[in-house]
């Protein structure tokens, strides 16, 4: 887990009761434990039917939870501080990859290095940039059978489209 969303978390769990010892949780503690689960797998990404089966509430308790105030403004401190590390992992890849690409340039360019790791190399460098060569092409197929007269009307119509000239050429 990102270190922002987790330090959310650490902080939303450390506003724990103030008891000492071993006492039980008290209900309304282990209710808010559950909606502290229910906003952990929500910023996380869970759906509601995955967050309901996950905790055992129904799908109706999920929204319910999700849809209140409190949990709203817990979730989006949340998901702004899963955003942030977001952007400080991109930032990092933006300065490491000048130096990714020049490793890429090198060993493309390393004649002593073997034909496979050169183009995995040159491969990988198209694939982000783009020009990856297609992984599916698809395509579909019709089968008809023509006439004899079917064929000769599709042939007076692209003469009369002038598409095509099937005057006989005089050999030489």
């Amino acid at each position: 887990m990102l270190p922002a969303v987790e330090q959310a978390l650490e902080e939303a769990a450390n506003k724990k009761d103030k008891r000492k010892g071993d006492q039980p949780a008290s209900p309304i503690k282990q209710i808010w434990q559950q909606h502290h689960e229910v906003i952990r797998l929500a910023v996380l990404g869970f759906g509601v039917l995955e967050i309901a089966r996950a905790v055992g509430f129904t799908p109706a308790m999920i929204r319910n939870i999700l849809g209140s105030e409190v949990v709203k403004r817990q979730v989006s401190i949340m998901v702004g501080a899963k955003d942030y590390d977001t952007l400080e992992v991109k930032k990092e890849i933006d300065r490491l990859a000048p130096s990714a690409l020049c490793v890429l340039r090198d060993i493309m360019e390393n004649t002593e290095e073997s034909s496979r790791v050169r183009l995995s190399a040159a491969i990988d460098v198209l694939d982000r940039a783009g020009l990856a060569a297609p992984k599916v092409i698809q395509g579909s197929f019709d089968v008809t059978h023509l006439t004899a007269t079917d064929l000769e009307a599709i042939k007076q119509r692209a003469r009369d489209a002038q598409m095509i000239d099937i005057t006989p050429s005089k050999e030489e």
